[in-house]
């Protein structure tokens, strides 16, 4: 579709004019003829330029002819065929045009138009030395071609590097072949593989799960004994958390004791057992078509190509980027394919109205557009894939005068990102103040989709979906821990099929830690594993949304009052510090946000000001609310369909019993949190006592309050200072529950840690080894269905004391109905179109209406039609 002249960003002079001034550029050409003809002449004595720096020359020379100042548009065009550039193409304030005359680089008509910042790689033999097929695996000694890159003239290599929390990113050189990008040799080829276990030489512990500092661990299986000879082997890994990766080289491989080590700097949480990695870099896992090795040393390239080696070009990449904009005003890439380099392919900073139009940027080892700074730049109708890193950056405006921008990244497609750099890539990342993020689809990533800071953006009509695949505890839209970061508005975007790894948890826009001021409103959330996350913030609006097939659709939590506490008792003070900083008692924050300066004195830590309106929920799970949140959520207008309670089933009005009986605490080891605490027979009835190690624990009486069980006060909350990190507490709670008749009941349980709930001696729930899905706890956490015997029922229930907090909630059918149901006043259909086929139109005789819910422009979402789109139908 269409949009309005209003949203249209001019590519500058895209078509040609009598009144343009223009320039050639062809493989073909000459950086010593005038530049000024598409072909050259019959006497060959002029024609067109070879190279873009010529042209970029030619521009000036023109601009200092007419007095330093353009007198009517230029255009470069740049006929078809591949550049291999030498250098990037610099552009300063020297080549700026002006709002009447801007300077556009431009491909030919329907002509393919490549810069590459890479080199073909000449001289490949088949491999003959001994030494080198003998490392090789069997099935590949035939198969594998050797070419030397020193002898080529290439000489930096760059280092395989990068991860959380490390300055060192991006893959160094890498090898392209038939346009795309091959593997460095690994194992496992696809996948991962998981520690075995940890040698305990400086044990820690977070969240309550326990690891070692040290990047010492025992592998599975045998493989990795065939790396002892390898000199350049790194391993990659999720090593403690599934959102903290991290690349480290292989120090020593220990064959017989099956241990791996690795080189500092460790990770900075350390390493847990059943984490994943895999490793890379290894000539001895040169065993599949695509790989591919590099000696640094001796700069032997070895690779198995996928096919004939002589119809694939093999490249790698050199050139660190393709284009930088330094200063420059009102020029504008249009219509080329940039590609095959080490880091970002456009880099953008300072300047004014520079545009990236209709480009193809793929292959790159960085990001595909990195904006920092200037005013009203912006990134149009591009096709973005295989980046290294994230696809679009854009930061920009004054966060301290609140003054916008005005960068935009709209109908770009942006999808396989963040193939190297795994977490924290976004397909558009932005900050500063005043940015617009407009009908972008982006997908298929391992991180986040939208990833912003700053003030008053623009997240709109935009479709997410695959994304977070490789990560949990993460966001499609993300942003977090702030109180000032305000004015944001994420409005009409369709975000579906979020699920993270290994199907464990994605939310599809996630307000993490505090973050405030955001209102989410008229988007679609489809099949997320949790749509809305709100952690504690305040002032946040959620309305007007469809929610469908979501679990659940919106978590609201007060983290200030629970495992967050130390933000608020001056142990962290990253929230009153980023307060500090923005003067809120002074223009303009206390103009356009006045609550701001009210927050040190108003309760820090309750999310008050939360709005909850005219949302309609069907499928899946409405509410997972803590209960310090509840009072200070305003709800109203809200519909959740009556499909939210077809799997709410139970045998008569079961109730959770208010008294349990608690047994314990007692120490554990944190690598053994998954053993079995009890006999299975000792799970299935009330005992008068619990025995464990030699010790006897006779039973102790606690009481639900608000469904959540607080063993801290019969346990004793733990001491940071004293405890032993590898190992930590545990205790077990009995109730007996009174059914009237025998059947099925579905039940809900969260732990603050970790939990396992067993009903008549079976094992129901069990987040020991997957982890829990929510701080603090709550009953919707983890819904589970146990078969209830008539009349009298034990359920046992074990939980794991993290070293400031010992909670546990627990909940019946009852207790479902209340947390699901709780400040929605309508449980009705709302009478879609044709839910089943994806059609989220209402139709006329809608309840939603009466309730003031507004129909969502969903035809205008994801991309549209364009002359300045790279592609269409999208590639």
């Amino acid at each position: 579709m269409q949009i309005s002249s209003k949203h249209r960003y001019p590519a500058g002079g895209v078509s040609r004019t009598n009144t343009s001034a223009e320039f050639f550029v062809s493989t073909d050409g000459n950086d010593g003829w005038s530049g000024r003809r598409p072909r050259h002449s019959r006497a060959g004595s002029d024609g067109p330029f070879a190279t873009l720096a010529r042209a970029r020359d030619a521009v000036r020379e023109l601009k200092q002819r007419q007095g330093g100042r353009l007198a009517s548009p230029v255009t470069v065009w740049v006929l078809g065929g591949c550049y291999h550039l030498e250098q990037p193409l610099a552009l300063t304030a020297e080549d700026s045009g002006t709002a009447e005359a801007p300077v556009v680089y431009r491909a030919w008509p329907g002509a393919e138009v490549r810069l590459i910042g890479g080199r073909q790689v000449q001289g490949f033999a088949r491999v003959s030395d001994p030494a080198v097929l003998g490392r090789l695996d069997r099935k590949a000694r035939n198969r594998v071609w050797q070419a030397n890159l020193r002898d080529m003239g290439i000489g930096d290599f760059g280092q395989p590097c990068g991860g959380f929390g490390l300055k060192e990113q991006g893959p160094g050189i890498e090898l392209f072949f038939g346009d795309r990008r091959m593997q460095v040799a690994r194992w496992p080829n696809e996948g991962f593989a998981r520690i075995g276990g940890l040698l305990g030489l400086d044990p820690v512990s977070a969240h309550g799960l326990g690891g070692d500092k040290v990047g010492k661990f025992i592998y599975e299986g045998d493989r990795p004994g065939r790396w002892a000879g390898e000199k350049e082997g790194w391993v990659h890994g999720y090593w403690f958390f599934d959102w903290a990766d991290q690349r480290h080289r292989i120090e020593s491989v220990d064959a017989a004791n099956r241990t791996l080590a690795v080189s500092p700097p460790y990770h900075i949480y350390g390493y847990r057992k059943g984490q994943w990695f895999y490793a890379y870099n290894l000539l001895s896992e040169l065993d599949a078509p695509g790989e591919w090795f590099l000696d640094r040393a001796s700069g032997m390239l070895y690779f198995w190509p996928p096919s004939a080696i002589r119809g694939g070009r093999p490249t790698v990449s050199v050139l660190p980027s393709l284009v930088t904009m330094d200063g420059a005003a009102f020029v504008t890439l249009a219509g080329l394919t940039l590609e095959v380099v080490r880091g970002d392919a456009v880099t953008v900073g300072g300047g004014d109205h520079c545009r990236i139009v209709g480009c193809t940027i793929r292959n790159v080892g960085g990001v595909a557009v990195n904006i920092a700074g200037g005013r009203e730049h912006a990134v149009i109708g591009c096709d973005i894939t295989e980046t290294g890193g994230g696809g679009i950056i854009m930061s920009g405006g004054d966060r301290l005068k609140l003054k916008p921008a005005g960068h935009v990244a709209e109908n770009n497609h942006i999808c396989r990102y963040g193939r190297w750099t795994r977490m924290y890539q976004a397909g558009i990342r932005l900050g500063g103040v005043g940015l617009r993020v407009a009908h972008n689809l982006i997908h298929d990533a391992p991180h986040i989709g939208v990833l912003f800071s700053g003030n008053e953006h623009r997240i709109e009509f935009n479709e997410i979906h695959h994304v977070c695949e490789e990560a949990n505890d993460a966001g499609a839209i993300y942003s977090g821990r702030d109180w000032t970061m305000r004015g944001t508005i994420i409005r009409h975007n369709y975000l579906h099929d979020l699920t993270g790894f290994e199907g464990r948890g994605c939310a599809g826009v996630y307000l993490d830690d505090c973050f405030s001021g955001t209102r989410i409103y008229g988007n679609v959330f489809s099949n997320a594993s949790m749509a809305v996350l709100l952690g504690g913030g305040r002032d946040n609006v959620v309305e007007n949304n469809i929610f469908s097939d979501c679990l659940p659709a919106l978590h609201v939590d007060a983290r200030g009052k629970g495992w967050a506490k130390s933000w608020f008792t001056g142990q962290d003070s990253t929230l009153f510090d980023g307060l500090k900083a923005v003067h809120p008692e002074q223009p303009p924050y206390s103009v356009r946000y006045p609550r701001l300066k009210e927050i040190p004195g108003d309760d820090p830590a309750a999310p008050k000001g939360t709005e909850i309106l005219r949302n309609i929920c069907v499928g899946g799970r409405w509410l997972a609310m803590d209960d310090h949140a509840r009072p200070h959520v305003h709800f109203d207008g809200n519909l959740v369909g009556p499909g939210m309670e077809k799997d709410l089933v139970g045998t008569g009005d079961v109730e959770i019993p208010c008294t349990w009986q608690v047994f314990g605490p007692w120490e554990i080891n944190l690598e053994n949190v998954s053993e079995p605490p009890l006999r299975t027979e000792d799970l299935s009835r009330m005992p008068p006592e619990v025995v464990v190690g030699g010790r006897t624990f006779p039973p102790r009486n606690l009481d639900l309050r608000g469904h959540v069980l607080d063993f801290e006060t019969l346990c004793g909350g733990w001491n940071p200072d004293d405890w032993r990190a590898e190992r930590c507490r545990t205790a077990m709670a009995f109730a007996e529950i009174m059914a009237e008749r025998e059947g099925d009941v579905s039940m809900g349980a969260g732990a603050d840690w970790l939990m396992r709930v067993w009903v008549n001696g079976s094992l129901e729930c069990d987040t020991t080894r997957g982890g829990n899905r929510g701080f603090p706890p709550r009953i919707t956490d983890h819904r589970f269905s146990a078969r209830l015997r008539k009349g009298r029922n034990v359920v046992a229930v074990q939980v794991v004391g993290g070293k400031s907090s010992f909670q546990l909630a627990i909940g019946g059918p009852r207790e479902f109905r209340e947390a699901q149901q709780a400040a929605t006043e309508n449980a009705v259909d709302p009478l879609f179109v044709d839910l089943a086929a994806g059609d989220f139109h209402l139709r006329d005789e809608s309840p939603a209406y009466a309730l003031g819910f507004r129909d969502i422009p969903r035809e205008r979402i994801g991309l549209y039609q364009d002359e300045r789109r790279a592609s269409w139908p999208p590639a």
